[in-house]
């Protein structure tokens, strides 16, 4: 969850003295991932940290392909 801060909201006054209401502030799921945390430093060339990989290893029932296999990645590569 992360919160998303409101701006005031002008409720009257006049053009030089405007009075404002403040907003609180919404939570939100925030699905952006690691994206979405400014604590973590993101580096798109590598991608994203392999959380999951010691769950998918351990499961032993994937096979893990030493060359790219599907006609879409061997069509952008030109082969």
């Amino acid at each position: 969850m992360r919160e998303i801060q409101l701006s005031p909201t002008l409720i009257g006054g006049s053009k030089e003295q405007p009075q404002y209401e403040e907003n609180e502030a919404i939570p939100v799921y925030d699905t952006s991932g690691p994206y979405g945390d400014p604590q973590i430093a993101i580096n798109v060339q590598q991608g994203l940290a392999k959380l999951r990989q010691p769950w998918i290893d351990a499961r032993g029932d994937t096979e893990e392909l030493t060359v790219r296999s599907s006609d879409y990645t061997k069509a952008r590569a030109g082969r």
